[in-house]
């Protein structure tokens, strides 16, 4: 496929439908291969491909984030920067180019920044089902900026929002709001509900080797008598 897209390309070099889909077979190819080098070179053409989409029509919104996400995936955060603002900014209704976008300013520490995209997700995308699981995400990472810029009140009315709008809750979350609900002082009491589910939930299933740490410390707290 990548092969035949790229034939395809040379044809019509002014596409940029073109480039975009073979940067997508050769992310397929990276993903499923099991040979380490070809992986990489997969990974790396697809980076040219996708260069070459932006750079015919640079108002290509999925091909910025595509582009963002590889590089992303790279550990080259700073370049994925560019394009995941620029995929926004040519299509701001777009749900799932917000969340990657603030994940990779929060990993640079670029707190500030990271609050603005998710302010700017927050405010602007319309709770649909589709939507949902993304705006679920822009919440959890407000509660992440606020944590690191010391704002407690603040991360905890966003960990509450997240655990509210999940239909099915995420282990972490539990974990997460439960234990800074104990370590709060005083103690807020919905912190033995919270872990008290997660154990239960996590902790008596499958999940209990995956989870073996945050079980031992769910264990510990909820075994501590009451003051």
């Amino acid at each position: 496929m990548a092969q035949t897209l790229a034939r395809a390309e040379l044809l019509a070099p002014g596409f940029a439908t073109y480039p975009f889909k073979r940067g997508v077979a050769l992310l397929f190819l990276a993903e499923t291969t099991t040979d380490h080098a070809v992986r990489l070179r997969a990974s790396e053409q697809a980076v040219a491909a996708l260069r070459r989409c932006v750079a015919i029509d640079p108002a290509f919104a999925d091909c910025h984030h595509l582009l963002a996400e590889t590089l992303h995936a790279g550990n080259r955060l700073q370049a994925a920067l560019e394009h995941y603002d620029r995929a926004i900014r040519a299509d701001p209704t777009v749900a799932r180019f917000y969340p990657p976008y603030a994940d990779a300013l929060v990993a640079l520490k670029e707190y500030d920044a990271a609050h603005r995209v998710v302010s700017e997700g927050l405010r602007v995308l319309p709770l649909t089902d589709q939507s949902r699981p993304h705006v679920y995400s822009l919440h959890v990472l407000a509660a992440r900026v606020h944590q690191a810029r010391g704002e407690r009140t603040s991360m905890l009315q966003a960990l509450q929002t997240a655990l509210a709008m999940e239909a099915e809750v995420r282990p972490e979350l539990l974990f997460e709001l439960g234990t800074t609900y104990a370590r709060a002082t005083p103690a807020d009491p919905r912190w033995r509900e919270l872990l008290g589910r997660f154990w239960v939930l996590v902790c008596r299933g499958s999940a209990a080797a995956k989870y073996a740490d945050q079980c031992e410390i769910v264990q510990a707290r909820l075994m501590k008598p009451s003051r």
